[in-house]
């Protein structure tokens, strides 16, 4: 089972964090505000992989 998250820059002007909390809220999953702005793939790459490792390794143990 996937457990979902939605990560959000915290600066992002184009889509206010608003957004993604309220995303977050629809979805039940946590809100991950990640210290960048609207392209956080490339200005928080680190943490970005992070939590995508961490999808990834929860998944592949079966959701644990």
């Amino acid at each position: 089972l996937l457990h979902p998250q939605v990560l959000h820059g915290a600066h992002d002007l184009l889509a206010a964090p608003s957004y993604g909390m309220e995303t977050a809220r629809l979805l039940r999953a946590p809100f991950v505000a990640l210290n960048g702005g609207h392209y956080i793939v490339r200005e928080c790459a680190p943490e970005v992989c992070m939590h995508l490792a961490a999808i990834i390794s929860s998944v592949r143990s079966g959701g644990r």
